[in-house]
């Protein structure tokens, strides 16, 4: 989404409340409001297939741990780095 079609800066103030990292690499937009699954977007110049590829390297080691030790549970993917200042 953000690498052609990319947001305007009213547009990320309007839609996502914080910045954030996928993973710990992928720079995203975070929209907070409802907590319990957030909207998650590229940041702008950030192909979307950034996502997948953070995702699909991250499931990995993930499935080996849960071979070891069935109970185990991820922590959080999305890692929130700052607040998006409303313009008001």
């Amino acid at each position: 989404m953000a690498f052609f079609k990319r947001m305007s800066t009213e547009t990320i103030r309007q839609k996502f409340t914080h910045y954030g990292l996928f993973w710990g690499c992928v720079p995203v937009y975070v929209n907070m409001r409802n907590s319990n699954c957030p909207d998650v977007v590229t940041r702008n110049w950030i192909p979307d297939w950034t996502l997948d590829i953070a995702d699909w390297i991250s499931a990995a080691p993930i499935f080996l741990i849960t071979l070891i030790n069935p109970s185990y549970e991820p922590m959080f993917a999305i890692k929130l780095t700052g607040l998006i200042e409303d313009m008001e």
